[in-house]
C-alpha cells in the first residue's frame, strides 16, 4: 500500500494526468524486434505497417484522404496529420487514437461477432470511426486548449479536450459517422441498442448522471450507445450543423464551467440533461415493439430477479440437459448445466480469460478459446483452443500460440473446426486434430470472412456464416472432403448470427425491422421462415424435439427462453438494412497507389510531444517528454524545483525496450545543504544510474501473472564540503498472480504478491540491505468481500554507513526507522453501499467501502532491544468518477496506535494496494 501524507498536489493536474494515461492503450515495449516495417507517408497520414500489408495500408490511406477532403467540415474545421500504426501481432480486435504522442493504431484482426461491430470490411470500419476522432481532437485544439498545447504540449491538449468534450459525445459522434457514411455502421445493428430497448421494456429510466457514469450494480448502456442516441437526436431536432457548433464552442471553453452543456444550451435551448430526457421520451414514443404473447414464454434456467446475470449460448445435450455460459457482476464466467427434468443446476468448469465469450457444443464436448500471450513481447498474443469433456469432467488445451476463433468439436471430439486469422488478414477455415493440436486441413476459400462454423450432424460438412468484401452476409455449406461450397442464402446487406443445424434446417439469427430474430433455412431448397417475434431480439438458437431455445436481452442480463417451435406458414426472408444516405462513402473512395518506403524505427526514436511545467507537490517540474510511435523508446529531461527544500534537480532519463531486456539510464544532480555539528555543510550530489529489467507476462487461464526481474547500478558522486563517491548494486524480483475478477469484486478472490530486493555497496562504503514484501488476497465472507494479508521484512548490515531505505510505513506511526524491521497487517474490505449519485457534474459515487485493519511492526537496532508497534483503525474509501470522466478512489483513514505516547489520527489518502 502506498501512503500519501499530504494532498497538496494539484487536483487539476491529477485529473489531466489520469485522462492522459487511461487513454494510452499500447503497452511499452510490447512489439517484438525483427518486424520489417514499411511506411506510406503523405501530407495527411503516415501509415506504418509490417511487410506484407501494403494493400491494406493503401486502402487505409485512400479512405483517410477521402475523409479529410470531404468530411472534415461535418464536425470540425481541421485534421492534423497523424501516424497510423497497423498492428497485426495481437488477437484483440481494437483501434484507438491517442494524444501524447499523437498517433492511431489499427489492430488488423477482425472481430468474429458481427453483431458487435458490423460486417463491414474491418479496416474500413476502423478508418471511418478512428479518423472521426482525428477530426474531433484536431478541431478541439482551439482557444484555451490551443494555449495549453503551446505551453505544455500534447498531454495538456488531450486532457483539456476531454474535460470540455464528454466521452459519450466523442464516441457517439464517431458511431454516427460510421453509420451515415457506410451501408452499415453500429447505428443500424439491432443489437447495438438492445440495452436501451431492454430498459424501455422494463420501464426503467436512469437520470442523466447515471446514464453518463454507469453503475457497478445496475445495467447501464455504455457511452457509445448513449452518445449515438444523443448525437442522432441532435441531428434530427437541430440539423447537421448543431453538433459542429457545440463542439467548437465547447472546446473553446466559452463558459469555463460546464462548457459542453452551455454550448448545447446556446445552440439548442436546453442543457445536456434536458436533451437526454427528450431523447429518452422520443425513444419511448417511437417504440413499436409488440410484447403480446411473449410474456408467457418460459425462461430456463430461471434468472436471478435482482442481480445482473448473463445466460448465453445454450447447447442442448439430448433432451435432458441444457449447457450454457453464465457470468454476472459478482461471478466470473463459467459453464453450467441445467437439468431440464429436475431443474437442478451445476457448475461444470470456469472459463479462463477470453477474447470471445462464445463456445461450441457437440456431443459430450464443449470447445472455446482462451487468451495467452508471448511472455516478453506481449503485443503478440494468442487465442488458443480448449476442449472440455462433460462426461469425464476433463479440460484439455488443444493448441498453442495460435489465433483461432469460434471452434466447435465434431460429435466424437476427434476434430475441431475453427477460424484461423493470420497476420496477413486472411480468414481461413481449419480442421484441427484434437489429439495433436495440429491443423490437418485448411479448407479453400473465396476471400470471404468466415464466422461461427458448425459441423453437420454427420460431421462431413460445415455450415458457416460468411461475409464478402463489402460486408454483405450469407450462409454457406462446405464439403470437408472436396472443399466444395454451396450458398444456402444469397448475399444481403444484413447481419447473420450463429448457425444451429437441426435435421435439414439451419436456424440462425438475422436483423430485420430494427430487431434480431430467429430464421430457419431449409438446406435442400433454400426456403426461409421466421420463427420468433421477440420485442428485444432473439439470437443464439438451439432446437430439439420441436422446442426452440434462444437468448434475448433484458435489463437484468441475457436470458434463455424456451417456446414450442412454431409451424411457419409464410415464407419470410430477413430484410437488408435500410440505406438512408444518398451515397455510400466507401463506394466513392478512389483507388490511388501511394509510394511506400522502408521505416527505420531507431531513426524515429525521438518524438517530443510534451513540454513545459507540471506540479507534483512539493515540486515544480519543467521537462520534455518523448515517446516514439512503436512505443519502445521513452525519453524525459528537465529540472525539478523543490519549494520545501528550495533546491533544483536537473535530470534526464532514457528507457529502451527495443531489445529483450528493457534498458534504463538516468542521471540527476542535486545541490544539498545540512547543518552538521553546528556547521552548515554544502555539497553537490550527482547520481548516475543504469539498469536492466524484463517484464514477463505469464497470463493464462483464470490468472493474470507478471514476473519482473531487474538489476540496477547507481553511482553517487558528492563534491563540495563532502568529497567521495558511492556505488551500489540493486537487484529485485517481483512476482504477482491474481485470479480474474468480476465487476463488483473489490479485489481478486485469489492473489499472491512477492518481491525480493537486495541492495549492496560495491566499493569500500559499507551498505547492504535485504527486503521482502509479500501479500495475499482472499475472498471474504461475502462474494464481494476481501481479506488482504501483508507481511514484510527488511534487514540492514549492522555496521552499515548508509541505509537504502529507513523502514516501512506503519499506519498510525509513519515510517519507523531501524536496521531490522518486520511488518504484518490484516485488512478486510467490504462494500457498504452503492450510491450511484453525483454532485454538480464534478464527482459521481459508485461505491462506498470500509476497511478495518490491524497492523503490527517490530523494529530493532544493533544497540537497542526490539520495539513492537501495533495499531488498529478503519478506512472509509469512496470509489467514484471525477468530472464524469476519471475513475478515482479517495479514502479517509482513522488510525489508533496501541502504544503509549502516540495519538490517534485522521488523514486523507489515495488507496493504492498491491492488487
Amino acid at each position: 500500500m502506498l501512503f500519501i501524507p499530504s494532498l497538496r498536489f494539484s487536483l487539476t493536474y491529477l485529473v489531466l494526468w489520469v485522462l492522459v494515461n487511461t487513454a494510452l492503450g499500447q503497452s511499452f515495449g510490447g512489439l517484438k524486434p525483427g518486424i520489417e516495417w514499411r511506411q506510406l507517408n503523405t501530407d495527411t497520414v503516415r501509415i506504418i505497417f509490417p511487410e506484407g500489408l501494403t494493400t491494406e495500408a493503401q486502402r487505409v490511406a485512400n479512405v483517410t484522404h477521402y475523409l479529410r477532403k470531404h468530411n472534415v467540415d461535418q464536425i470540425g474545421d481541421k485534421a492534423f496529420k497523424i501516424d497510423i500504426l497497423l498492428n497485426n501481432q495481437t488477437s484483440v480486435s481494437n483501434g484507438f487514437v491517442s494524444v501524447a504522442p499523437w498517433k492511431s493504431q489499427f489492430v488488423t484482426t477482425p472481430l468474429q461477432d458481427n453483431f458487435q461491430l458490423t460486417a463491414l470490411p474491418w479496416l474500413d470500419l476502423l478508418a471511418l470511426h478512428e479518423y472521426r476522432h482525428v477530426i474531433q481532437l484536431s478541431s478541439a485544439r482551439r482557444g484555451i486548449v490551443k494555449l495549453l498545447y503551446y505551453l505544455f504540449g500534447q498531454e495538456s491538449w488531450t486532457g483539456a479536450a476531454h474535460l470540455s468534450l464528454p466521452s459519450w459525445f466523442l464516441e457517439g459522434d464517431a458511431v454516427w459517422a460510421e453509420t451515415i457514411q457506410s451501408s452499415q455502421g453500429r447505428g443500424r445493428i439491432a443489437s447495438f441498442l438492445e440495452g436501451y430497448r431492454a430498459l424501455k421494456i422494463s420501464g426503467t429510466k436512469y437520470n442523466y448522471q447515471k446514464a453518463r457514469n454507469g453503475s457497478l450494480t445496475d445495467f447501464v448502456p455504455d457511452h457509445y450507445r448513449l452518445g449515438y442516441l444523443m448525437v442522432r437526436y441532435g441531428h434530427k431536432k437541430f440539423g447537421d450543423q448543431f453538433w459542429k457548433d457545440v463542439m467548437l464552442e465547447a472546446s473553446s471553453f466559452k463558459g469555463i464551467f460546464y462548457p459542453f452543456s452551455r454550448a448545447i444550451k446556446r445552440n439548442g435551448n436546453l442543457v445536456a440533461s434536458e436533451m437526454y430526457d427528450a431523447m429518452w421520451q422520443e425513444l419511448s414514443d417511437n417504440s413499436s415493439a409488440n410484447q403480446e404473447g411473449e410474456a408467457t414464454l418460459q425462461v430456463v434456467p430461471k434468472a436471478p430477479s435482482k442481480r445482473f446475470t448473463d445466460h448465453q449460448y445454450p447447447y442442448l445435450m439430448g433432451d435432458s440437459a441444457l449447457v450454457y455460459f453464465e457470468r454476472s457482476y459478482d461471478q466470473i464466467g463459467r459453464f453450467r448445466r441445467f437439468n431440464l427434468k429436475t431443474g437442478e443446476v451445476e457448475t461444470l468448469v470456469t472459463k479462463g480469460l477470453s477474447i470471445e465469450p462464445y463456445f461450441g457444443g457437440n456431443g459430450n464436448y464443449l470447445t472455446w478459446t482462451e487468451y495467452t500471450t508471448n511472455a516478453r513481447w506481449y503485443e503478440e498474443n494468442y487465442c488458443d483452443i480448449f476442449q472440455y469433456n462433460v462426461q469425464t469432467r476433463k479440460k484439455r488445451r488443444i493448441t498453442r500460440s495460435g489465433k483461432f476463433f469460434s471452434p466447435q468439436s465434431s460429435a466424437d471430439g476427434s476434430r475441431i473446426i475453427c477460424i484461423l486469422s493470420d497476420q496477413s488478414m486472411e480468414s481461413r477455415l481449419c480442421l484441427i486434430d484434437s489429439e495433436s493440436g495440429q491443423i490437418v486441413k485448411e479448407l479453400e476459400h473465396n476471400g470471404w470472412i468466415y464466422t461461427y462454423p458448425q459441423f453437420s450432424p454427420d460431421s462431413n460438412k460445415i455450415i458457416a456464416a460468411i461475409r464478402d468484401s463489402v460486408g454483405k452476409m450469407a450462409l454457406v455449406e462446405i464439403d470437408i472432403e472436396t472443399s466444395g461450397e454451396r450458398l444456402l442464402t444469397s448475399f444481403l446487406n444484413r447481419i447473420i448470427g450463429i448457425p444451429e443445424i437441426q435435421d435439414s434446417i439451419v436456424f440462425y439469427s438475422a436483423s430485420t425491422e430494427g430487431v434480431e430474430n430467429i430464421f430457419g433455412t431449409h438446406i435442400r431448397n433454400g426456403q426461409t421462415f421466421k420463427y420468433t417475434k421477440e420485442p428485444n431480439g432473439a439470437f443464439q438458437a438451439a432446437v430439439i424435439d420441436s422446442q426452440l431455445y434462444y437468448v434475448t436481452f433484458t435489463d437484468k442480463g441475457h436470458v434463455i427462453k424456451r417456446a414450442p417451435l412454431p409451424d411457419p406458414d409464410t415464407e419470410a426472408n430477413s430484410k437488408p438494412f435500410q440505406f438512408d444516405v444518398k451515397v455510400d462513402l466507401l463506394d466513392s473512395v478512389p483507388d490511388k497507389t501511394y509510394s511506400t518506403s522502408r521505416y527505420r524505427p531507431l531513426t524515429k526514436s525521438l518524438n517530443v510531444h510534451t513540454w513545459g511545467l507540471i506540479f507534483e507537490d512539493p515540486e515544480i517540474i519543467a521537462r520534455v517528454l518523448s515517446n516514439n510511435v512503436l512505443n519502445n523508446v521513452e525519453f524525459s529531461a528537465g529540472v525539478k524545483y523543490n519549494y520545501d527544500q528550495q533546491n533544483y534537480r536537473p535530470f534526464a532519463r532514457l528507457s529502451l525496450a527495443t531489445w529483450y531486456p528493457i534498458i534504463d539510464l538516468e542521471v540527476a544532480r542535486l545541490n544539498r545543504s545540512q547543518t552538521i555539528e553546528d556547521a552548515l555543510r554544502k555539497w553537490t550530489e550527482t547520481n548516475f544510474g543504469g539498469g536492466l529489467s524484463v517484464d514477463w507476462n505469464l497470463t493464462s487461464g483464470k490468472y493474470l501473472r507478471q514476473l519482473r526481474p531487474s538489476v540496477a547500478v547507481n553511482h553517487t558522486l558528492l563534491r563540495g564540503d563532502f568529497n567521495f563517491s558511492f556505488t551500489s548494486l540493486a537487484t529485485q524480483v517481483t512476482f504477482q498472480q491474481q485470479r480474474i475478477k468480476a465487476r463488483k469484486n473489490i479485489f481478486t478472490h485469489n492473489g499472491q504478491y512477492l518481491q525480493f530486493r537486495y541492495s549492496k555497496s560495491i566499493d569500500e562504503f559499507a551498505a547492504e540491505q535485504f527486503q521482502v514484501r509479500s501479500a495475499l488476497a482472499l475472498r471474504g465472507l461475502g462474494v464481494n468481500h476481501n481479506l488482504l494479508i501483508e507481511a514484510d521484512y527488511k534487514s540492514d548490515l549492522e555496521s552499515a554507513e548508509y541505509q537504502f531505505s529507513s523502514g516501512f510505513n506503519h499506519r498510525g506511526y509513519g515510517v519507523i526507522p531501524g536496521h531490522r524491521a518486520k511488518r504484518f497487517s490484516l485488512d478486510y474490505h467490504f462494500p457498504l453501499f452503492y450510491p450511484d449519485r453525483g454532485f454538480a457534474g464534478l464527482v459521481y459515487f459508485y461505491r462506498v467501502r470500509l476497511n478495518p485493519f490491524f497492523e503490527l511492526s517490530e523494529v530493532s537496532d544493533p544497540v537497542a532491544e526490539a520495539t513492537t508497534f501495533r495499531s488498529v483503525g478503519g478506512e472509509l474509501i469512496f470509489d467514484m468518477n471525477m468530472v464524469n470522466e476519471v475513475p478515482f478512489s479517495l479514502g479517509v483513514r482513522y488510525s489508533y496506535p496501541l502504544n503509549e505516547n502516540f495519538s490517534p489520527s485522521f488523514e486523507l489518502f489515495l488507496p493504492i494496494y498491491r492488487f
